[in-house]
């Protein structure tokens, strides 16, 4: 329920490029519809957490597909050390950076404070999450998480058949590591995020 109005919100309005070729596109919006005729929601949570977890997924329509010339990896399972640097990508108290009619995110800056292997406690629950230190704001809750590196980065792995070495991606590099949920008070800017993985369970959950 909204606090301000007192209302419940009833569908979920987004923006987004439709490419009619590899270099053209317009910016479409849509509305969709939160709940069905029956007043049912038709979101989807998590098989295990449900809405412990806010983190939900809406299945679309395959006349409805949504096109555009890129997208996030949902079976992602890369993790990052503590103190290493992550960005959210948000609204911060609403605010959008636009450029004639384009929206842009704000890239707000952050670093892993808790190990990302590890699960959290939250009201007397153990979730799969982490915090981030960062000084995010109202507006950036569901925000993606991801590290990036303009410069590529180095990587130590050991190959079966070629034993231990070192590899350098020397091009720029992203990866989503969560979804930024909140802080864990008004006092802190320290602030909890879902690791990656969930959104995989909850789609897969719902496709069996």
């Amino acid at each position: 329920m909204d606090i301000k109005t007192q209302s419940i919100p009833n569908k979920l309005i987004i923006k987004y490029k439709k490419y009619e070729n590899e270099e053209n596109f317009k910016w479409m919006t849509k509305n969709i519809n939160l709940y069905d005729e029956d007043d049912e929601k038709i979101w989807l949570e998590h098989p295990k957490y449900g809405s412990d977890i806010d983190v939900v997924a809406i299945l679309i329509e395959e006349n409805e597909t949504i096109i555009y010339n890129g997208s996030y990896e949902i079976n992602t399972n890369y993790m990052l050390d503590v103190s290493e640097p992550v960005f959210i990508l948000g609204f911060p108290l609403g605010y959008v950076v636009k450029s004639e009619e384009e929206p842009h995110s704000i890239w707000t800056y952050g670093t892993v404070a808790s190990d990302p292997s590890l699960e959290l406690v939250i009201n007397n629950k153990k979730l799969p999450a982490f915090l981030i230190d960062s000084r995010t704001r109202k507006g950036q809750s569901g925000s993606p998480v991801i590290y990036y590196s303009n410069s590529g980065f180095d990587a130590h792995y050991i190959n079966p058949k070629f034993g231990e070495g070192y590899a350098n991606w020397g091009c720029p590099f992203m990866k989503e590591i969560g979804i930024y949920s909140r802080r864990i008070n008004k006092d802190s800017d320290l602030g909890y995020v879902w690791k990656w993985e969930v959104l995989r369970e909850i789609v897969d959950s719902n496709q069996q």
